[in-house]
């Protein structure tokens, strides 16, 4: 299904593997210095790249800018087309080891593209470019500055940011991973700092936090924001995460957090191919499936707002039915757990939650808004029939009002409350936007 290009680590003597160029501050030939950085275990980045050539060298330059000094960083090309995503990926192919000293090297000849608007860089870009230059390692006592084993694979079609992770997982060869889009950005401190808080706390997984910017002063960094909602500096079971309500909302991003790989593994939790929103039902499966659970509010990942973003754009268009979708692998996963008494509800309430607020994001201008407000609408109505929450298809006014007044019975049990609420919801939702 896929064919991949994957560049060895050190390939010892006799290796069959082909010549790779190995570059040094001061030199181009084919020898390799390296210096040792395995005190710390290996930590994997996977990276989708698909058509981000004009923002994946800064990308990969946050990763060889971070203080931690042993990682791996696997590219996963997902069918690009773009001539100058091709000619980036194209070079790092030819380098097994990326340093702040031979990064510059890899890419010259390649012209970039800028991006800063009247010559200003945003402040995150400033940082990034500084913390190149200075090579720190939180090895000091070592000196052992930071290397990245680069590898590239391809994926022989489209398959989308989530199929595109699989690869990387099933690659990688890190201890624990990290997940980094290919236009966004690591504070240069970020992988140290999350990894000094998975040795501290002892949890599976650590959360840490993030933030927005934007080439374009005028972009509204409120859009889009991605808040963690749990309690800081304190170590959680998912078991305390569901009692408090928090399983759909603690976060709903992949890049978000450090994960122990054995984990994702052990489990299966691979993401869905070739669809948008496939992160929110992943990072359910794994808070159902992970023994413990750290948040730092450490701002670690720093997220650029531009206009081709495929959530922003498919939020707003044709696409934004796959979110029903996703409600609905939501709810297949809670039905099969342990946890689905204590997770129906939450579930419910972020199922009708979600309809509301895709219907308001999608603009007016979208051509068949209607029928992809009605397609939406009944693939989310099917997952809460998976939930035991049937809704009507074809509601009047007279039914939204019978349920308003059903939810608020106090003698009813919670979900049969709960039931009442999302037929109301859902009826309000296709009377105003599918009706």
């Amino acid at each position: 299904m896929f064919m991949s290009t994957t560049v060895l680590h050190a390939p010892a003597s006799g290796d069959n593997a082909p010549a790779r160029l190995h570059l040094t501050a001061d030199t181009t030939s084919k020898t390799t210095s390296y210096v040792s950085a395995e005190t710390e275990p290996l930590i994997s980045v996977i990276v989708p790249v698909h058509n981000t050539g004009a923002f994946l060298v800064d990308a990969v330059k946050s990763v060889v800018a971070q203080t931690y000094p042993h990682l791996e960083l696997i590219l996963v090309d997902d069918a690009s087309s773009d001539e100058l995503t091709l000619k980036l990926l194209a070079a790092y192919e030819q380098v097994d080891v990326l340093t702040p000293d031979n990064f510059a090297q890899v890419i010259v000849g390649i012209e970039l593209p800028s991006l800063a608007v009247v010559g200003k860089q945003p402040q995150e870009i400033v940082a990034v470019n500084e913390a190149l230059k200075q090579r720190v390692s939180m090895n000091t006592a070592t000196a052992a500055k930071t290397q990245v084993q680069i590898r590239v694979m391809h994926a022989a079609t489209n398959q989308g940011a989530g199929g595109c992770r699989n690869m990387g997982i099933r690659a990688s060869k890190g201890v624990y991973l990290l997940f980094l889009d290919a236009d966004d950005l690591f504070a240069p401190q970020l992988i140290e700092h999350v990894y000094k808080a998975k040795m501290r706390s002892g949890a599976e997984i650590v959360f840490f936090s993030n933030h927005n910017f934007s080439y374009d002063p005028d972009c509204d960094l409120s859009l889009e924001t991605h808040r963690v909602d749990l309690t800081a500096d304190k170590l959680l079971s998912h078991e305390e995460i569901i009692k408090e309500h928090r399983l759909y909302t603690a976060s709903y991003t992949a890049w978000g957090g450090l994960f122990k790989r054995q984990v994702l593994l052990e489990h299966k939790l691979f993401f869905a191919s070739q669809v948008i929103f496939e992160d929110a039902d992943w990072v359910v499966r794994l808070l159902l499936n992970t023994k413990s659970i750290y948040y730092t509010p450490f701002d670690g990942y720093w997220r650029l707002l531009h206009a081709s973003q495929s959530t922003v754009v498919g939020a707003r268009g044709a696409r934004a039915v796959e979110a029903g979708d996703m409600v609905q692998r939501m709810a297949q996963d809670i039905k099969g757990s342990p946890y689905y008494d204590q997770a129906r509800n939450s579930c419910i309430e972020m199922a009708i939650g979600l309809v509301g607020y895709l219907a308001r994001k999608i603009k007016g201008d979208t051509p068949n808004k209607k029928q992809i407000l009605q397609e939406l609408f009944s693939r989310v109505a099917s997952a809460l029939e998976m939930l035991d929450a049937p809704v009507s298809r074809n509601p009047s006014w007279i039914y939204m009002q019978w349920h308003h007044l059903g939810y608020k019975l106090p003698w009813l049990s919670a979900n049969a409350r709960s039931n009442h609420r999302a037929a109301a919801h859902m009826a309000h939702h296709y009377l105003r936007y599918c009706k």
